[in-house]
């Protein structure tokens, strides 16, 4: 039996990491109980946000179609819904551009059971606010629409789609990943939650449990807490790179005419894009499980994963390539990708790469428990956590603990 915590003390939480888990989480600590004394540790000591965090980005897709995960369906649902809340701090952040899922030529829609059960299920889809029905996704077969209009006539920049069997999502596109990102901190800070920043004072070295959970950070200083939210980012990679549109050809790429769009090369492997940004840049991105970057132990024989930092990228770098370069071997994706959806865009320069990286877990699904002595994980996004569903840890933040009685 529990009872209700009638203590008068603030119930204080450190959350190590400022990524959208992090960032989310505090801020819903901050609505949940307004009284709470809320830390966040961050090892980036630039203002904004962690530089590193997988959330910290160009943009990030929003979309529901998951096939047959009925509950990431229905969340991403719910997701969308506080996407376009004025409540939500970085709701300005959302852009509706649709998002075309394709199957490259030589192969169907059907070959690829997510999108198959997508098509199949659309007319089940539901608002969960309302009830009212979701507009249904549009098949595309051999670059046509059912009405007989072209996929390229849609999307001028898709011209080259002809052969290409898959879908249009017309709920679904993007967020402007690091701008959503400062919102919610800035959100956070108007709260009172408290920012611990730098390579020194920011960085957690060890966290030990017990019933004042108690973080140290790498100046040595230890921050004691009832509950200790671990945040910390994730190790797996993802692959991008960043094309520069000339001003000439950028109203082809807008959002109004132009989708997020994807392209799965085989079961493991989906290359995807999306609309420019305002300064010209276009984001192409892999999503590619297979660069691993991992160490030692000091005191096991053991690998672990652990990503490498912008700061300690030269000590804490594993499988990996370095910071600014893309593993070789990635390339020859990019291009047949792009080459089957838009041809175009090869002939424009490549002004950016970087390899981001994110925590998979080994059935895909999220990883946000309470351990013993006063911790809880956030972290295992698995390709979800993209931002996508930042907006419902709001909703529903780790609750506080109560003592027995």
């Amino acid at each position: 039996m529990t009872t209700k915590n009638t203590s008068t003390t603030p119930h204080r939480v450190v959350i190590v990491g400022a990524g959208e888990f992090g960032l989310a989480a505090a801020l819903a600590y901050t609505r949940r109980d307004p009284a709470a004394k809320i830390t966040v540790l961050e090892a980036d000591a630039r203002d904004d946000s962690a530089r590193d965090a997988a959330s910290c980005d160009l943009n990030k897709i929003v979309r529901f179609d998951y096939g047959d995960a009925r509950v990431y369906e229905r969340l991403a649902l719910q997701a969308i819904e506080k996407w376009n809340d004025a409540s939500w701090p970085a709701s300005g952040c959302y852009v509706e551009s649709g998002v075309v899922f394709a199957a490259p030529p030589g192969t169907q829609i059907a070959d690829f059971g997510f999108a198959q059960a997508v098509l199949e299920s659309a007319n089940a889809w539901t608002w969960p606010s309302s009830g009212q029905p979701v507009v249904a996704p549009v098949p595309i077969a051999d670059g046509l629409f059912p009405d007989g209009s072209k996929l390229g006539k849609r999307f001028p920049a898709l011209g080259a789609a002809k052969g290409i069997d898959g879908y249009l999502n017309r709920t679904g596109g993007w967020a402007k990943a690091s701008d959503a990102v400062t919102a919610v901190r800035a959100a956070c800070m108007r709260a009172g939650v408290k920012f611990v920043t730098g390579a020194e004072r920011g960085r957690a070295v060890q966290v030990i449990p017990g019933d004042q959970p108690t973080v140290v950070a790498a100046d040595g200083t230890r921050h004691m807490a009832d509950t200790v939210v671990l945040a910390a980012g994730a190790w797996t990679p993802s692959l991008l790179l960043h094309f520069h549109v000339p001003v000439s050809q950028r109203a082809a790429f807008t959002s109004d005419k132009f989708p997020v769009w994807a392209v799965a090369l085989d079961s493991d492997t989906l290359v995807y894009g999306f609309p420019i940004t305002g300064d010209g840049i276009l984001k192409v991105a892999i999503d590619h499980a297979g660069f691993i970057s991992s160490r030692r132990t000091e005191n096991d024989d053991i690998s672990v994963s652990l990503a490498a930092t912008t700061a300690g990228a030269a000590t804490m770098r594993g499988h990996a390539p370095a910071p600014g370069t893309l593993p070789a071997t990635c390339l020859p994706l990019f291009h047949r990708a792009i080459s089957a959806i838009v041809p175009h865009l090869l002939e424009f320069p490549i002004v950016h790469a970087r390899l981001c990286t994110y925590t998979n877990t080994p059935d895909h699904h999220f990883a946000i428990a309470r351990q013993p002595g006063g911790i809880v994980v956030a972290s295992g996004g698995s390709g979800h956590g993209m931002l996508r569903f930042a907006t419902l840890l709001d909703s529903h933040p780790p609750r506080r603990r109560t003592p027995p009685c």
